[in-house]
C-alpha cells in the first residue's frame, strides 16, 4: 500500500510537471513545483511529498498551492492532501495559510482515523529588518475534545499545536546576507542562515527559502541542518540551439535544481532530498 501511494505521487507530480513545463500561455507561465523525499537513519520511517504553486491575479490570492505527502513505516502512516494561498495587506505585509486534510492509519490493529492541520503565518517588512509569525494547530487521529484515547491498542501523536516568530535583519550596504533568529513555542532558539539576501522574504509554508547553501542551528536541544541546493541545468546550455517554434509558441524557460539536506541532533538523524522546478526567470522568487 505504501509503495502504491508513493507511485502514484510521483507519477501525478512527474505529469503535471510536463504539463505545466510545456504550457506557453500567461495563466500558467508562473508556475513552480517540488518533489521532495526524507528517511530517517536507522529507522524504516520515510517520507515523500510533491507539491505545485504558482502566481494568479490579485484575487483572492497572489499565489496558491496543491499537494499531496505520504509518510510512515509498516506499523503507521499518514497520508495528506494539501491547499493554501497567499495575499498581501498593505504594501508591506503578507499573510499566508495552509489547510491540510489526512488519513492516519495502524495496519496491525486495523485502526484509522482523521487526521486536519491548519498553518496561518504573517510577514512584515521594516527599515531594519523582516519579522515573520509562524503557527499551526492540529485535530484528530480519534482523540475526543477531552484529548482522551477511546482505542487502547493505538498509540496516538497528540494533537499538536505551536508557533515561532522570527526577525531577519536587513541593512543596505552589507555584502553578505544576514542570519535569521527565531523563538518558537517550545522554548526553542534557531539561528538559520542562507547565501540568497532575499531567502526569507522568498520563504513561503510550502516551500523552503531560497539559496545554494542554508544553515540552521537550534539550541538547547543542539540540532544542525544544512542544505545545499544546485542548478541541474548548465547555464548559456540554450544559446544558439536552433528553433523552428517563435517567441510566442515556446514559452517561458523552466529552470531545475536539485537540493539535499541533512538535519542532526543527540538522538536522530536524517537525509533529505528534493527536486524542484520554476520559471527560469524568477528564480529567486521561487
Amino acid at each position: 500500500m505504501r509503495r502504491a501511494v508513493q507511485i502514484a505521487m510521483l507519477a501525478w507530480v512527474l505529469a503535471w510537471g510536463g504539463v505545466w513545463g510545456q504550457e506557453a500561455r500567461s495563466g500558467r507561465s508562473n508556475l513552480g513545483g517540488e518533489v521532495r523525499g526524507t528517511q530517517h537513519v536507522g529507522v524504516p520511517w520515510n517520507a515523500i511529498s510533491a507539491r505545485i504553486w504558482g502566481r494568479r491575479g490579485p484575487a483572492p490570492f497572489e499565489e496558491w498551492t496543491l499537494g499531496m505527502s505520504h509518510q510512515g513505516w509498516s506499523a503507521w502512516t499518514q497520508s495528506d492532501v494539501v491547499s493554501g494561498g497567499r495575499f498581501q495587506s498593505g504594501e508591506q505585509a503578507w499573510f499566508e495559510g495552509t489547510v491540510s486534510a489526512g488519513l492516519v492509519r495502524w495496519p496491525e490493529v486495523r485502526a484509522r482515523s482523521g487526521l486536519l492541520r491548519a498553518e496561518v503565518a504573517g510577514t512584515h517588512e521594516r527599515p531594519w529588518g523582516l519579522f515573520r509569525c509562524h503557527a499551526f494547530t492540529e485535530a484528530g487521529q480519534g482523540q475526543t475534545w477531552w484529548r482522551e484515547n477511546p482505542n487502547p491498542n493505538v498509540v496516538l501523536g497528540g494533537n499538536r499545536w505551536g508557533w515561532e516568530m522570527m526577525w531577519a535583519p536587513q541593512f543596505d550596504g552589507v555584502p553578505w546576507p544576514l542570519p535569521a533568529l527565531s523563538w518558537a513555542s517550545d522554548g526553542s532558539w534557531t539561528l538559520a542562515w542562507s547565501s540568497s539576501h532575499d531567502a526569507w522574504a522568498n520563504q513561503r509554508l510550502w516551500r523552503p527559502p531560497p539559496g545554494s547553501i542554508q544553515l540552521a542551528w537550534t539550541f538547547p536541544e543542539s540540532r544542525v541542518e544544512l542544505a545545499w541546493r544546485c542548478s541541474l541545468r548548465p547555464r548559456g546550455s540554450g544559446v544558439g540551439r536552433a528553433s523552428t517554434q517563435g517567441p510566442e509558441d515556446e514559452g517561458p524557460r523552466r529552470a531545475h535544481f536539485m537540493r539535499v539536506g541533512t538535519s542532526a541532533q543527540r538522538v536522530s538523524s536524517t537525509w533529505q532530498w528534493a527536486w524542484e522546478w520554476c520559471p527560469s526567470e524568477s528564480q529567486e522568487q521561487f
